[in-house]
């Protein structure tokens, strides 16, 4: 938060500040309501969900990668001397 230097009171951003200055609008309060608090909390929890969802996609896929790697690396290292 920002304290306007002249007048005091409190801006949640340095935006809200500007506005002030500019168009003479003070910042007004912001009333969260159970409802919207309920649903952030539910996008918070799908959102975690499909994030969770896509790191284990993306670490099965890198297990194949690895795993295709280090047998290559094996075969080399097996026959590095047959040239």
């Amino acid at each position: 938060t920002y304290r306007h230097k002249e007048r005091g009171f409190l801006c949640r951003s340095l935006l809200e500040c500007e506005r002030y200055e500019k168009h003479g609008i003070r910042p007004q309060r912001r009333v969260k309501t159970k409802e919207k608090e309920e649903n952030s909390n539910k996008s918070k929890n799908e959102n975690k969900e499909q994030l969770v969802a896509q790191r284990r996609e993306e670490a099965e896929s890198m297990k194949g990668i690895v795993e295709e790697f280090l047998a290559q690396a094996h075969y080399n290292q097996l026959h590095m001397f047959n040239r």
